[in-house]
């Protein structure tokens, strides 16, 4: 999960760079509010891609079982492996939670605007105009244009134009679709960087459309003139925002190049660069897979090796056929033997007041017999008693590659935990 989340956030970061240094002067609007809502999909997408070519170009050294943390006070192996996944789960939870009754609220204050103010339908029964009494807010919703009735009828006409060429873009589709990746990503500072840029090319858009119908010194100066807001609804089309009126006016006055929309071409050699790096990454992030899913080495070459068919299997995991189930199943297994087998009081005195980190690595062979056991620890009688355990760890059914007998390659971490005050 979080390679994923590390390219994901990565490949967004590369699209909105892109972005602010080829594209972001072009009056190319509606391509840039293409490739801006695409970055955002497709950066999802790219990490769940993967190219087997470059899959196989990756050879994993070693592949790692979770942690196994020993209490030197009463013998107990636990795996460390849900309790920290939990904790970050919770905090997400609240904190997605939050996100999710700030949007409500937003919605129930928009729906209070439509119920408590008279509407109307316009000729053409495309859009509803609310009129907000006794205010000079200026906004539009999905099909729905919100304006204060102290606005002139001069400044009336050009805000409706304007806020019709939002709701005829459908421009509410993208900002709702920003707001829910905001709830589901709220950790992520990028959403909201693209949240800006794309409310800023709505305005471009509307901005564009409406001199086409009035004179645009005239316009230009009505947004110098405006003090519109929107009332603490974030997720609307609005007339005005202070922070964005400089860059609709130097909009505005830019004239169009011609040759501005070949940049865009630029897109495809960077997608396929990151299809490469996203292969080639996922590869590598199976050698640290999360949680109790086991990880593989083969010792044939030419196929992915965290992909191997059958991984080895105990007696009690035989019955599956399926190769993630063996894998937590043939965890939980080696949990439970050192968990039973390990003997803490014997080498308590070899260990050193917290935590004391073992790393054990081993191959099961094509008979299924563990074999060319290494240890690395802080003492070597520490070494000695990791190899010792996993030395008698009963025979098991060798891995299968493409219906063969294959060696796998595994590392056990080891945790022996000794408290402080019983040492000394």
């Amino acid at each position: 999960m979080w390679y994923y989340l590390i390219q994901v956030v990565l490949f967004q970061a590369v699209f909105l760079m892109v972005y602010e240094v080829i594209l972001k002067k072009e009056k190319s609007f509606h391509l840039n509010r293409i490739y801006l809502m695409s970055a955002l999909m497709i950066s999802f997408i790219i990490p769940l891609i993967s190219i087997p070519k470059f899959e196989t170009l990756i050879a994993e050294s070693s592949i790692t079982l979770p942690e196994l943390i020993i209490n030197s006070q009463n013998d107990k192996v636990i795996a460390n492996q849900d309790f920290g996944y939990n904790i970050w789960m919770i905090i997400y939870g609240i904190v997605a939670g939050v996100v999710l009754l700030r949007f409500i609220r937003k919605a129930l204050v928009l729906r209070k605007l439509f119920s408590a103010n008279k509407n109307k339908t316009n000729k053409n029964k495309t859009y509803k105009i609310v009129d907000l009494q006794n205010s000079r807010k200026a906004f539009s919703f999905w099909k729905t244009i919100f304006i204060g009735d102290q606005i002139s009828e001069e400044e009336r006409t050009q805000i409706i134009l304007h806020e019709e060429i939002h709701i005829k873009e459908r421009h509410s589709l993208d900002i709702m679709g920003l707001e829910m990746l905001k709830i589901i990503c709220w950790f992520n500072p990028l959403i909201y960087a693209y949240q800006k840029r794309i409310v800023l090319i709505h305005e471009y858009i509307a901005d564009e459309h409406t001199v086409n119908s009035i004179d645009k010194r005239q316009y230009i100066q009505h947004l110098l003139n405006a003090t519109f807001n929107t009332q603490d609804v974030q997720f609307v089309n609005y007339f005005f925002n202070e922070s964005l009126t400089k860059n609709r006016i130097l909009m505005l006055q830019k004239t169009v190049q011609t040759k501005a929309k070949w940049k865009y071409a630029i897109t495809l050699p960077m997608l396929i660069g990151m299809l490469i790096i996203s292969s080639c990454l996922n590869e590598i992030s199976a050698q640290t897979t999360e949680k109790v899913e086991i990880e593989e080495i083969t010792d044939i070459k030419d196929i992915p090796f965290a992909k191997i068919d059958l991984p080895p299997r105990t007696e009690a995991c035989k019955e599956s056929t399926d190769s993630k189930v063996i894998r937590k199943c043939f965890s939980k297994e080696i949990q439970k033997f050192v968990n039973q087998n390990f003997n803490t009081k014997g080498v308590e005195q070899y260990a050193k007041p917290g935590v004391n980190r073992i790393y054990v690595r081993f191959k099961i062979n094509k008979s299924g017999d563990i074999v060319e056991i290494e240890s690395r620890g802080p003492s070597k009688e520490l070494e000695n008693e990791a190899k010792r355990v996993i030395s008698t760890f009963p025979r098991v059914i060798p891995g299968e590659q493409k219906g063969k007998k294959v060696n796998v390659l595994y590392s056990l971490p080891i945790a022996f935990q000794v408290n402080a005050d019983k040492k000394s």
